[in-house]
């Protein structure tokens, strides 16, 4: 019997229909099964040998010996349980280069939109109080881009297009990143700081951290004190990443002149969330990876991950790399 691919998402027909033709292609079996919660992923994967897409936990792995993989689609995976598919021998695979031109567009757009005041005085023109004299104090505090610092926090591949879209404004660029090396940004005149310096010196932070527990509401209340007076935060990465009562607060106060944010926690946001009625916030529920091209490139790298792991070879872009010795034993094993 051939080997199985399924997938849980609700998504748009004609996107799983893409992925059928990859899989099939490649003489392998494709199904479409949407599966809400943790129960029906069990019930309707017991035959998968891979899933694209969704939710994977300890008991969902506990509950399907025969599943080899789990195949995001884009490039976070905050919804799987790495170490728990570690445990039971899944490879876990993602798509590195899923959206970067779109997300980072995204990010340079808030910064945009934040340093020139674009929506407030947007607001107040079309309310009939676009007179130059009128709109003027809403610019107050507004200085050019060139020669204003640019605060990175994380610096993988989105936040490296951010830097290189923004340098051509004139601005300077600096980054924290533990997990990589100093040398990373050299040649992209890109200086690293601790984390530290990079607030107290940044006129606009920008995250770009990955969400995983340790890194919950990272960006807090002593996080946003550090930032400079009058400086600007977005965040494109995670909601989870902000604690944003500590934000509200914070711009409240005046501390900081705004935020940008395409993420928040929950999504979409509340109509009570204290950010909704901020002038200085700009809110755009998650739709930094849109794009036409990127819909019609979701998830073609996840169906073309699983026919790669299916044939016997590793994938591209791999989360839990130091499963492949268990996954090698208990698969030739079974073979």
């Amino acid at each position: 019997m051939a080997q199985k691919v399924i997938t849980t998402m609700p998504d748009r027909p004609d996107i799983p229909n893409k992925w059928k033709q990859i899989v099939e292609g490649a003489g392998f079996q494709f199904e479409r099964r949407v599966s809400p919660d943790e129960d029906a992923i069990i019930k309707n994967c017991a035959e998968a040998d891979v899933i694209i897409g969704g939710v994977l936990t300890e008991k969902i792995a506990a509950s399907l010996p025969k599943l080899r993989a789990m195949c995001n689609m884009t490039v976070g995976y905050d919804r799987i349980d790495v170490g728990a598919a570690t445990r039971h021998g899944i490879i876990v695979s993602y798509n590195a280069d899923y959206c970067l031109d779109e997300v980072s567009d995204h990010a340079c757009a808030h910064i945009l939109a934040l340093s020139r005041r674009l929506f407030p005085v947007n607001t107040a023109t079309k309310a009939g109080k676009g007179g130059m004299v009128q709109t003027q104090p809403l610019m107050r505090g507004v200085h050019k881009l060139r020669g204003q610092t640019l605060g990175l926090i994380g610096f993988g591949r989105i936040p490296r297009l951010v830097a290189q879209k923004m340098q051509a404004f004139g601005m300077r660029v600096v980054t924290h990143d533990p997990h990589l090396s100093r040398d990373v940004g050299l040649h992209m005149n890109v200086e690293w700081l601790d984390l530290d310096n990079l607030l107290a010196q940044s006129d606009v932070v920008s995250v770009h951290a990955a969400f995983v527990p340790a890194n919950r509401k990272m960006v807090n209340e002593a996080f946003l004190r550090k930032m400079k007076k009058g400086a600007c935060i977005v965040n494109t990465a995670r909601g989870t990443l902000l604690d944003e009562e500590a934000l509200y607060k914070i711009l409240k106060e005046g501390h900081l002149a705004g935020a940008g944010l395409d993420v928040t926690d929950p999504e979409p946001p509340v109509v009570s969330n204290p950010l909704m009625t901020l002038d200085n916030v700009i809110l755009t529920s998650h739709q930094a990876f849109y794009s036409e091209e990127s819909q019609i490139d979701l998830g073609v790298h996840a169906a073309e991950e699983a026919v790669r792991i299916l044939q016997g070879l590793w994938p591209l872009g791999w989360a839990n790399p130091q499963v492949a010795g268990a996954y090698t034993a208990k698969w030739s094993k079974k073979s």
